[in-house]
């Protein structure tokens, strides 16, 4: 809805939904994520969210890079729906996860409970 607003110049407010929507399409999915790992391997939920959170900076940092070139090379409509495209690849891999994620879990408990003894951390906690 931005790109293709911006470019075709609709009406302000089509703009505006469209980026409230991407907004709270990232943020909806980093909170899903980050609860995931809270709920499925506390023992190491630190280090995880972590590293979610050096992963999505990253993107962050590249996107400020990326993005104004592949703007100007594509224009807004179609860059933004090259973007909305990655961006819902990405957020697909929600319907894997409930479908096998619970089968994904018994195949990684083994290495997440040697994880947790090596830490220290008792296994009542994990």
């Amino acid at each position: 809805m931005y790109g293709k607003g911006v470019e075709i110049g609709f009406h302000w407010i089509c703009p505006v939904f469209g980026m409230g929507f991407m907004a709270f399409g990232f943020t909806a999915s980093s909170i899903i994520a980050e609860t995931y790992i809270l709920d499925s391997y506390r023992a190491v939920a630190p280090e995880s969210l972590v590293l979610i959170n050096i992963f999505r900076n990253l993107i962050g940092m590249t996107f400020v890079f990326a993005v104004q070139p592949w703007l100007i090379h594509s224009g807004y409509g179609n860059a933004y729906i090259q973007m909305m495209t990655v961006g819902l690849i990405a957020h697909l891999t929600v319907i894997p996860m409930m479908i096998w994620g619970k089968r994904l879990r018994a195949m990684t408990a083994e290495r997440y409970l040697r994880m947790v003894d090596a830490s220290g951390i008792p296994r009542e906690f994990a």
